[in-house]
């Protein structure tokens, strides 16, 4: 608080300025909020447009799970072929072997025409050299398609391993979308209290707006307890020639002096400073008899006019 050596009108500019300060920081705690409110916004919109991607890469990922599908459905036919390829050269061969048992036929009924048929014995020689190539030939098929069934075997093996691995990528795709989620409700619960806060900050700037009508209110208060309190002053000085004049009398009831007038300086110093105006009177300058009738006067005011 300011001291006594202060005037009135330093007071009250101090508290002008102090109250042009406090409408400015709540201006600076508005133009705060609608900056946050503006960078709110541009989160929502943020979150929206990930959403959006989000959604686009669910699409995608539904895409890839498809196609991989259809890879897997080619896959299977393509074993399918493989194996219908094995038993068809399987007879094949069954094939063979009944034909080099009836050439072996043949050549047992050739043997009762050796003599007569040496020169075709030589042809059928040939033929065996024929049929010996051909066998080999068929054996090295033989080992060509075992190993083809193994390299199927090892891709077969390798697209099971690929299936894992798709299904690995769905799972954590799934639990991308779980956490997406979650942070999509977290974001809402975020919107949410920011709403909240809103309505809050403008719950105290509508108490800010009420609280200054009330100071307007008590400034006036003041401008008028300060002309009163001049009159009382000007109301003691009378009392002081009255009391002079009175004194020349001879009365029954005694005047009531006042005070010594350095308590009057003191009353008017805070009737100017204009706070606890009421317990420095009654704890400084109104002691005395008629303090039990005082007691009963309500406000400052009265306490001055009953001395």
């Amino acid at each position: 608080m300011f001291g006594k050596e202060f005037g009135v009108l330093d007071y009250w500019l101090e508290f002008i300025f102090l109250l042009q300060e406090f409408i400015a920081r709540c201006q600076d705690f508005i133009d705060l909020c609608r900056e946050f409110i503006a960078r709110c916004q541009d989160f929502i919109d943020l979150c929206r447009e990930f959403i959006d991607r989000c959604r686009e890469f669910i699409d995608l990922c539904q895409e890839f799970i498809d196609r991989c599908r259809e890879f897997i459905d080619r896959c299977r036919d393509f074993i399918d072929i493989c194996r219908e390829f094995i038993a068809r050269c399987q007879e094949f061969i069954d094939l063979c072997r009944k034909f080099i048992d009836l050439c072996r036929k043949f050549i047992d009924r050739c043997r009762d025409f050796i003599d007569l048929c040496r020169e075709f014995i030589a042809r059928c020689q040939d033929f065996i050299d024929l049929c010996r190539e051909f066998i080999d030939r068929c054996r090295d098929f033989i080992d060509i398609c075992r190993e083809f069934i193994g390299r199927c075997r090892d891709f077969i093996d390798l697209c099971r391993e690929f299936i894992a691995r798709c299904q690995e990528f769905i799972d954590l795709c799934r639990e991308f979308i779980d956490r997406c989620r979650d942070f999509i409700d977290i974001c809402r619960d975020f919107i949410d209290i920011c709403r909240e806060f809103i309505a809050r900050c403008q719950d105290f700037i509508d108490l800010c707006l009420e609280f200054i009508d009330p100071r307007l209110e008590l400034i006036a208060l003041c401008l008028e307890f300060f002309v009163v309190s001049l009159e009382i002053l000007v109301c003691f000085q009378e009392n002081a020639g009255f009391e002079s004049e009175a004194s020349k009398f001879s009365l029954k009831v005694p005047v009531v002096h006042l005070h010594n007038i350095v308590y009057y300086r003191e009353a008017h110093v805070f009737c100017l400073e204009g706070s606890f105006l009421g317990t420095f009177i009654l704890n400084n300058v109104f002691q005395g008899p008629n303090l039990s009738l005082k007691r009963h006067i309500c406000g400052p005011i009265g306490h001055l006019l009953f001395l």
